[in-house]
């Protein structure tokens, strides 16, 4: 059932579950950004990314991944918690290993051995998810909201 707030969402129409080649456009960017009442500080902050690539994501000179677009929707989807920033602040600070991600990559039925399906859901290349995997390298903060977002919409929660 969808709420009023979601019929005028400028991002939920495009939904976890739709074809991984799903992309949000500038215009829906910035759209999601006032809607949320951020400014590119706000909006670099909750992503967890510079304000250089939240600029480069309004004008369209980047493109924008679709873990980004699972993670503004993760943001919006809990848009009235009372204490949104404190939960980003606080989910930023305990980083996700690549043990969580394993768990993770269990919990939504992308085994471990097939990293290429957890490329496909979240937009990435097989090889940064090996990484991740393999805990060469920390799962960004976007990554790991877009992780919350598909757990969410499968109704799994690891």
């Amino acid at each position: 059932m969808t709420s009023e707030t979601d019929a005028e969402s400028p991002i939920l129409a495009v939904g976890p579950s739709s074809p991984p080649g799903d992309e949000m456009t500038a215009e829906a960017f910035l759209a999601w950004c006032r809607s949320m009442g951020f400014g590119p500080d706000q909006a670099a902050a909750a992503l967890g990314c510079g304000r250089k690539r939240v600029d480069e994501y309004g004008l369209g000179t980047t493109r924008i991944p679709r873990f980004v677009l699972l993670a503004c929707q993760w943001i919006e989807a809990r848009r009235g918690m009372k204490n949104l920033h404190a939960a980003i602040g606080a989910r930023m600070k305990a980083p996700m290993s690549g043990h969580g991600f394993r768990i993770w990559c269990e919990g939504v039925e992308c085994a471990p051995t097939q990293p290429w399906a957890a490329a496909t859901l979240l937009g990435v290349r097989t090889s940064k998810v090996k990484a991740w995997l393999d805990g060469r390298v920390d799962v960004p903060w976007t990554v790991r909201l877009a992780c919350l977002r598909l757990t969410d919409e499968r109704g799994k929660h690891p």
